[in-house]
């Protein structure tokens, strides 16, 4: 560009802008009328502009990395094996389903889901021991004892299974509910005898061996089991302590009841979805009706 000096476009005599008190112009600098230089780009210019635009990225993997950081496929852990496998279960098309639940005995995972399967896992490596298909979602968290697996489904149907290849025992059926509460309790074991809540309201105790029943009772405060508008499910899993079995219902009502003949022992005028806790003469219950 040329000096400030040289440039001479005769501005004084075109600027219409303001005029000082003397009739002088008020000029800008001169600098400041400068008009900027055209930059003229040839095609291979513009191309070479927009390569450079684009990120450089690596796509070759060194298979000879040895650093502390680095983690090879055949070091992962066994636990990460059991952790792929439940992220199969949750990655299944169907994500609108009711949850089964997942318990722990000798060294196997035993798992319930809403697709009317139950699964035993091994602990350590998650490899798939075996799986049973039920065609009913599964309600609850399986219970596990001595051999056996107790899973609730959905139709208030007791499945009792033999942990070591899933057969069918045998089962119990209560009344089915249209209407209830989302989830519901586990069975409780003791001494040989299962007792069962279902979202009926209906509670039984079962010999474990053949399922015979010994006892059953509805816990409502008002109407009877199958009333499905009165929502008297029980979702608070039933607990066994010296021979009382202690439950509670969402109706408002919660019993002591004795293991061998089923007779009411207290009732008390609490309602609750929490599981009660016995510890030493005390019973500790998270009620809902007040």
């Amino acid at each position: 560009l040329k000096d400030d000096e040289d440039i001479g476009d005769d501005f004084e005599s075109l600027y219409k802008g303001e005029i000082s008190k003397s009739g002088t112009p008020i000029l800008p600098s001169k600098r400041a009328r400068r008009s900027p230089e055209k930059i003229k780009l040839s095609q291979d210019d513009l191309n070479e502009l927009s390569q450079s635009n684009k990120p450089e990225v690596e796509t070759s993997v060194d298979e000879n990395l040895d650093q502390e950081d680095n983690v090879s496929l055949d070091e992962l852990s066994d636990a990460e094996n059991v952790a792929d496998k439940f992220k199969e279960l949750e990655n299944d098309e169907d994500e609108h389903h009711i949850s089964g639940g997942l318990a722990y005995s000798e060294g196997n995972l035993y798992i319930t889901t809403g697709w009317g399967e139950v699964i035993c896992l091994d602990s350590n490596s998650g490899k798939e021991k075996w799986k049973k298909y039920f065609g009913l979602p599964m309600r609850t968290t399986p219970t596990i004892w001595r051999g056996r697996i107790f899973v609730i489904t959905v139709t208030n149907k007791l499945l009792v299974l033999n942990s070591s290849d899933g057969e069918e025992l045998w089962s119990h059926q209560s009344i089915d509910e249209t209407t209830t509460i989302l989830g519901g309790a586990s069975p409780a074991v003791d001494n040989g005898v299962v007792v069962v809540a279902y979202s009926s309201g209906e509670l039984a105790a079962l010999k474990v061996e053949n399922g015979q029943q010994l006892w059953s009772d509805v816990l409502s405060s008002s109407g009877g089991a199958g009333s499905s508008t009165k929502l008297s499910a029980i979702k608070a899993r039933p607990v066994i302590d010296r021979g009382l079995v202690f439950a509670m219902s969402n109706q408002n009502l919660l019993v002591s009841i004795d293991i061998r003949t089923g007779r009411r022992v207290w009732t008390k005028p609490f309602g609750g979805i929490g599981n009660p806790w016995v510890v030493g003469n005390l019973l500790y219950v998270i009620s809902s009706s007040y």
